[in-house]
């Protein structure tokens, strides 16, 4: 169902495994998912994938093609990472990044990308297009539909707030504009332009909610884009081979007090843990145990802004004194550039501590 294709690196000390799906096996898992796509002439109506209602979907924006280049790569992931009596593979990628069995995993982009990027530079002209033909580097006309379609909502959104700021800075920039002619010589402007740069960020803040929620709607994340994250694979995997540690040095003790577990269930909104079997697993902490990680991690955060605090008022010490010391009353530029050079490899120092940490 999935074909895989051998290709050996340069060096020859890696292999690259290709991986590919056909379309009747792509239809297949969208079905079994209920993966919500866009209807012909619907709004933006979303509506699970039906085999049956195939040339009733939307094909426009993906360049002819049932599934956009995102929707094909979650699809395939979902067949590798699915249990088995779901049709999937039950492969655990991150796991066996961990492990070392994989490098690592990425989608590839397609000639979908060129033509994207094709279509973002390209200055078109009004009315055959419903962009403006403005030497503004695409910030303020951007494909974003597009992009959703290609790179994903969370890239899309981040774009379409770049579109949307952008275009307010432009109102923005008139009505400063304006304020500084007519009343730039009077002492009133800046209370007049504090008042009209508060009007303008409550309405850039409130057009943009309307902004947002049209574009969920159009690309059926109604909910917008979900902010919950999941436990790191890293963390995951660096329990488990803790815990097989504890076990082989008969420390078990210490396991159940921090009582670290995977159980099958999920959590609700509210952070609640609920049992259910028919889902996978997940990592369960304790309250105890997550109080306990929080407040080790307090401390050590706590110690590391002191040492670097430290650090800091050492080095504008040492360049105050060269300033004041007699001996460089020629040279005073030689305080500032040790003291800069001090400030470099501080910084480096503590950015590899806190990396390492």
């Amino acid at each position: 169902k999935i074909r895989c294709y051998e290709q050996p690196s340069s060096c020859n000390r890696f292999m690259f495994l290709l991986l590919t799906a056909p379309t009747w096996r792509l239809e297949e898992e969208a079905e079994a998912r209920h993966v919500p796509l866009r209807l012909k002439d619907a709004d933006g109506l979303h509506v699970p994938y039906d085999r049956k209602r195939r040339q009733q979907f939307d094909t426009t924006r993906k360049y002819r093609r049932l599934f956009s280049a995102l929707e094909r790569q979650r699809l395939i992931f979902s067949m590798l990472e699915n249990p088995e009596w779901r049709g999937g593979a039950e492969l655990d990628l991150d796991g066996l990044v961990d492990d070392g069995v994989l490098v690592s995993y990425l989608p590839l982009h397609t000639d979908e990308r060129q033509r994207l990027i094709a279509d973002w530079t390209k200055i078109r002209i009004y009315p055959w297009s419903n962009r403006r033909a403005l030497p503004d580097l695409g910030l303020l006309q951007q494909p974003i539909h597009e992009v959703q379609d290609y790179f994903g909502e969370s890239i899309a959104f981040y774009f379409a707030w770049l579109e949307h700021y952008s275009n307010a800075l432009l109102f923005m920039m008139w009505g400063g504009i304006i304020v500084q002619g007519v009343a730039g010589q009077y002492a009133s402007a800046r209370a007049v332009y504090a008042i009209l740069l508060a009007v303008w960020g409550t309405l850039l803040a409130e057009s943009w909610k309307r902004r947002r929620a049209g574009l969920a709607h159009l690309w059926g994340a109604a909910a917008g884009v979900s902010t919950a994250e999941s436990p790191r694979p890293e963390f995951i995997h660096a329990y488990k081979r803790l815990s097989a540690e504890l076990r082989s040095r008969s420390m078990a003790v210490l396991g159940k007090f921090y009582n670290f577990r995977m159980k099958k269930g999920f959590y609700d909104g509210t952070g609640r843990f609920v049992k259910e079997e028919l889902v996978d697993e997940v990592l369960v902490v304790s309250r105890r145990a997550r109080i306990a990680t929080q407040l080790a991690g307090f401390l050590i955060l706590l110690l590391v802004f002191l040492v670097m605090i430290i650090g800091f008022l050492s080095i504008m010490t040492f360049r105050m004194l060269m300033t004041l010391a007699k001996e460089y009353e020629e040279h005073q530029w030689a305080g500032s550039y040790v003291g800069a050079f001090l400030n470099t490899v501080w910084i480096s120092v503590m950015n590899i501590a806190y990396r390492k940490l």
